[in-house]
């Protein structure tokens, strides 16, 4: 698909990349609009985001799966069967980042050859998921399709990298380090257990935790190409990574049945596409992907549900049980990988315990609100309290304006805090321990204590993708309000815990954080 293909073939891997962002032009015919962005078709911060990528990673599938059955055909011998039922039942992959142990790069797409069995016995390749080597390098920059300005990590490179050194040589180990730093598997969990609508948990232009936003902090962590939306799609970790995210939509979608499209009307930004402030409902147009030969586009509705596209996963077994039933499957699945406990992490295939804890405890989460044009894009806004670090939201490069909410538990810092402190466990929640939402317990800090050091000693950092900080007072739109939560688990692994808001507090200020605490 990589080699083959001319990258002036609409299905070539570059040209099927190139429909999420860069080179912004058009593909399948779909010209772009007055008032549109003249960047890519892909909306980001945007209710669409999640439906868009549906046929989008259909289309990937659908293409390389010709690909592998066509190679397929050159088997001969007592193994030609094997491999032609193989190709027949392939489906796109998944990265489980959240997943325990999953927070690293999976090892398959960082060796720079594979050994396969070829027609003619085994043969050894240049590997296809460590990068995509441009066809035409140095990049083409005429009308601007590949500029040499921002980053050169984008373009400076004759393939794609994953932090570069000096000599463009890909460093996994800080890609890991990266994933490693943000609680990928109990930010995922908390999706699931806060987000009770379709706009929660589609897009960071909604309020509160979405699956984007976990989203963005994996690929900000990949760095290079994978950090920049426009960029993005050419690394072959973005089907995987992208796979992953459609995976767990499909499985909130299934928890939430009655809930699996969008109910408001909300503005699009500008898409190469789509203009600016478009209304966008359940029915608008996800371009570029046509879903007949008549000329009519895949909306939200068309693209709800992924039986339509052929496939499911290991999770969601939908062909024989009635919707509850399988919400309290998929439950299950949720609570068993993203809550206490877990399985080890693989790179798992499309498919063709009950919870220790207390009835009831209290977290903090900070919301945030932000405006993208005042910052230096991509960045990440971290959060400290009283010096400790407790997460972190990636802005990623595209859309360049408009306002983004996110959130970022606040209880794992106080945690460390009430073991620095040293604060005797009976003082916090009234003598019942407190865990952090994984069942890990808490250590004591009272509500006393916890209001004081949040109101006074919550900080943020803005730090551009080169590590340059920015003033917090370079972004005056910058708000974050600090929300007590009741938080009930139930006794039952096919349910998920109850999170009430009792108290939402906004800061008089964001604080700048000092590496002096």
């Amino acid at each position: 698909m990589q080699r083959d293909k001319s990258e002036d073939d609409k299905l070539s891997y570059f040209q099927i990349s190139g429909i999420h962002g860069r080179p912004f032009i058009p593909w399948n015919g779909v010209q772009a609009v007055p008032s549109g962005s003249g960047g890519g078709y892909c909306p980001h911060g945007n209710v669409q985001f999640p439906m868009w990528h549906r046929p989008y990673i259909a289309l990937f599938e659908q293409v390389l799966g010709g690909h592998i059955q066509a190679i397929a055909a050159n088997y001969t011998g007592s193994r030609a069967q094997e491999y032609k039922t193989a190709a027949d039942n392939w489906r796109a992959p998944y990265w489980d980042w959240a997943a325990d142990g999953g927070a690293r790069l999976p090892p398959v797409t960082t060796q720079a050859t594979i050994t396969v069995n070829g027609p003619g016995g085994q043969v050894q390749l240049p590997n296809p998921l460590l990068g995509y080597k441009w066809q035409r390098f140095p990049l083409n920059t005429a009308s601007n399709y590949f500029p040499r300005s921002g980053d050169r990590n984008c373009w400076a490179w004759p393939q794609t990298t994953r932090w570069p050194n000096a000599n463009g040589n890909n460093r996994p180990s800080l890609a890991n380090q990266e994933l490693s730093q943000d609680d990928l598997k109990a930010i995922t969990y908390n999706v699931f257990t806060t987000a009770t609508n379709f706009e929660t948990m589609a897009s960071t232009g909604s309020t509160g935790n979405s699956f984007e936003a976990v989203h963005n902090s994996v690929h900000a962590a990949i760095y290079a190409v994978m950090a920049y939306v426009e960029y993005a799609a050419f690394d072959p970790l973005f089907m995987l990574h992208h796979a992953n995210i459609d995976r767990l939509i499909a499985m909130w979608q299934a928890i939430h049945y009655n809930d699996r499209v969008q109910t408001q009307t909300l503005p699009s930004n500008a898409l190469f596409a789509t203009a600016a402030n478009t209304p966008i409902t359940a029915d608008s147009p996800l371009k570029p992907f046509y879903r007949d030969t008549s000329g009519n586009f895949h909306t939200g509705r068309t693209a709800s549900d992924i039986k339509t596209f052929g496939y499911s996963y290991p999770e969601i077994t939908d062909w024989n049980q009635s919707p509850d039933a399988l919400a309290r499957q998929v439950t299950v699945s949720v609570n068993r990988l993203y809550g206490p406990g877990g399985t080890n992490a693989k790179l798992k295939a499309r498919h063709n315990r009950r919870h220790s804890g207390y009835a009831a405890h209290k977290e903090y989460t900070a919301l945030v609100d932000l405006e993208r044009s005042e910052l230096p894009l991509p960045c990440s806004v971290s959060l400290y309290v009283n010096g400790e670090f407790a997460g972190k939201i990636s802005v990623m490069s595209m859309p360049a304006s408009g306002i983004m909410h996110s959130t970022v538990p606040l209880n794992k810092a106080l945690e460390k805090l009430g073991k620095s402190m040293d604060i005797p466990e009976s003082q916090v929640n009234n003598g019942s321990p407190a865990t952090n939402g994984t069942g890990a317990q808490q250590p004591a800090v009272s509500s006393e204590d916890e209001e004081i050091i949040l109101q006074k000693q919550l900080s943020v950092e803005i730090k551009s993708i080169d590590g340059t900080i920015f003033p917090v007072s370079s972004a005056p739109s910058l708000k974050i309000k600090v929300e007590l939560q009741q938080v009930v688990t139930p006794g039952s692994e096919d349910s998920l815990p109850t999170i009430t808001p009792i108290t939402t507090g906004p800061l008089a200020k964001p604080v700048e954080h000092s590496t002096s605490y």
